[in-house]
């Protein structure tokens, strides 16, 4: 069983901000001493850019995203978003999924300078105001590390489990199951 954390889009933006935690409100009200923006077309280069600074990211993940990310793009079902400074510093970024019914916060990126303002929480803020209103499931896909689920529900996302087959288990199962009589 795998945790996965969804926000239901269907009502007005002013009904999911009631449900968005204190802290949610109160970091998105602090001011920063930075000027900044969205940008709705991150450059994939800019973007891999910056998750190759962060802990989560290995080398070998780098051709794979890339060919990911561009198809997506291409084929229109995935786009880029992030906040920048005035002078163009991307400090947050993430890479959506997007389908008839959902979209999928699938990979996101901050510099420490976008995390000291709380740059991801205006992004996913953005997103969740731009989409509100809308037949939409907004998806940030699971995490068991506690403080990124923690940012998930602090947007009102509900926890679901889902299940999924590791390597070897279905075929351990059939296995199982083909030899009994």
């Amino acid at each position: 069983v795998c945790p996965n954390h969804v926000l239901n889009l269907f009502d007005d933006y002013e009904t999911l901000f009631e449900k968005f935690s204190t802290n949610t409100k109160r970091n998105l009200k602090k001011k920063t001493e930075l000027e900044i923006t969205i940008n709705e077309q991150v450059l994939v280069a800019d973007f891999l850019e910056l998750c190759e600074k962060q802990s989560f990211w290995r080398p070998k993940f780098r051709l794979v995203a890339e060919k990911i990310i561009n198809d997506a793009i291409k084929n229109d079902i995935g786009q880029i978003v992030g906040i920048i400074t005035i002078d163009g510093e991307l400090l947050s970024a993430c890479f959506l999924l997007k389908s008839s019914h959902r979209i999928i916060y699938h990979i996101a990126a901050s510099t420490e300078r976008g995390k000291s303002n709380f740059a991801m929480y205006h992004l996913v803020n953005y997103l969740v105001k731009k989409y509100a209103g809308n037949n939409l499931l907004f998806d940030f896909e699971g995490s068991k590390v506690d403080g990124i689920a923690r940012f998930y529900r602090s947007f009102g996302a509900e926890k679901v489990d889902y299940y999924r087959v590791e390597k070897g288990f279905l075929v351990s199962l059939l296995k199982l199951n083909a030899f009994k009589k």
